[in-house]
């Protein structure tokens, strides 16, 4: 499924060694008027009222990481990334407001055919917004038109676009373009990865674009040193070198050396990490937890998180309080039948319907919600404001009339639920997009 800006639907960041991987910066927040009437001209990035350090709009000790996750939490509603029955996805957002879900246009004129608005936006001259390449800066996005050497912005509502830097290249002068798609982002920075083929050194480069003054650095032909940022933590940069060394830099890479190896994934809080630990023969053993303060390891055992033997703990989310996890377990709900020759064909769900949350440390671990004919088909979740979560995921149900075990797939589509004071979520309310 492909990601675009708003939403997002990446769920293949299986939690590797931050020396394999590379996730990028979470965007913030937003300006405007919605579907709803609301406005959102106030609304400040998350985490604006932590300490900042000298970056700007830095939290002091919260890791600093973007990872595509299918979707964008902003304080007045989230974005994601929804198929329709014309099999064209649209990107949406949900209203913290009302509770409904909307194409993200702000046009009532508008068809949301391709390249005219941002809720359909496949076929853009400039770029692509697609959550790799996009970024939310000082009240404005900002998308990284890779094949083209260019920096593109404009307002929450796709007004005011502009080219805020232009490196004069022409469509195919470099192959692949002059920047790998990724950015990464620190405070009012925007860290570009330049291809070997657009260096004179023949060489990869880490550039970062002042998005306050509009100049672009070339941070390796000042410094000597380059490595990939893969997230940042209080004040430093970690990443990776040419050959995935794992590196720590001062975010003008003035500061470059050798760092202990350490892992990220795209659930994250504070200073910690969570990924999946496996044995030699690649069978998951449960939730390790990597602490970037202290470079502390534990694993967290499918036993103690109250996952039944045969099963595999799978995160899902994290907040500030909690993880959230499904059971990973391969389960046969029934047949469907070859449309040539009529032969049975098993169908398999691949979790139990059920939700389960822990505290950070593994501890107070329970099944928050149960429903055996619904699966997850996603790896990740996101669960907003601490009292809502957004999950894709579908039913199945017993094909009319018949009574052989044969099934169908229902209600496929994004869920959203509440949580109860208990911590267990209500029933799921399938979204339906208002047009």
């Amino acid at each position: 499924m492909k990601k675009t800006f708003a939403l997002f639907l990446v769920f293949a960041c299986l939690f590797l060694t931050a020396c394999n991987q590379n996730p990028p910066v979470g965007p913030g927040t937003s300006g405007g008027t919605d579907a709803t009437g609301e406005s959102v001209s106030s609304d400040k990035p998350a985490g604006s009222d932590q300490p900042q350090d000298p970056a700007g709009s830095v939290p002091k000790d919260m890791i600093v990481c973007h990872v595509p996750n299918g979707y964008i939490d902003l304080p007045s509603r989230v974005m994601f990334e929804m198929g329709v029955a014309s099999g064209k996805i649209y990107n949406v957002y949900y209203s913290k407001a009302d509770g409904e879900t909307y194409p993200y246009c702000f046009d009532p004129l508008c068809d949301h055919s391709g390249g005219k608005c941002l809720a359909y936006p496949s076929s853009w001259e400039l770029g692509s917004f697609y959550p790799d390449t996009t970024c939310f800066i000082n009240d404005r996005f900002y998308l990284s038109s890779n094949s083209l050497g260019k920096i593109v912005s404009f307002h929450f509502d796709g007004t005011d676009m502009k080219i805020e830097y232009d490196a004069g290249y022409q469509r195919g002068d470099i192959p692949n373009g002059p920047w790998t798609p990724n950015i990464e982002v620190y405070g009012s920075y925007i860290y570009l990865d330049q291809r070997e083929a657009a260096s004179e050194d023949g060489k990869k480069h880490l550039l970062r674009f002042n998005t306050e003054t509009k100049e672009m650095e070339d941070l390796t032909e000042k410094t000597g040193n380059y490595i990939w940022p893969s997230f940042f933590y209080n004040g430093e940069m970690y990443g990776q070198d040419t050959v995935w060394n794992c590196m720590k830099a001062s975010p003008d890479l003035t500061v470059c050396e050798t760092a202990e190896e350490f892992r990220f994934s795209p659930f994250f809080y504070g200073s910690k990490f969570m990924y999946p630990v496996q044995d030699e023969k690649y069978n998951t053993l449960g939730i390790g937890c990597y602490d970037v303060e202290t470079g502390e390891e534990k694993m967290l055992s499918n036993e103690a998180l109250g996952i039944p033997e045969g099963g595999v703990a799978t995160m899902i989310a994290m907040d500030e309080n909690y993880i959230y996890y499904v059971n990973n377990q391969k389960l046969l709900v029934g047949y469907t039948l070859h449309p040539k020759t009529g032969a049975k064909i098993s169908v398999y769900k691949y979790n139990d319907g059920k939700i389960f949350r822990a505290n950070h440390d593994g501890t107070g671990a329970a099944c928050i919600y149960d429903d055996p004919d619904m699966t997850y088909n996603d790896s990740q979740a996101i669960v907003f404001d601490g009292k809502n979560i957004i999950i894709h995921g579908n039913s199945y149900c017993a094909v009319e009339g018949e009574t052989e075990g044969l099934v169908k797939q229902c209600d496929a589509g994004y869920y959203v639920g509440t949580f109860r004071e208990d911590g267990t979520i209500g029933e799921w309310k399938l979204i339906q997009a208002v047009y």
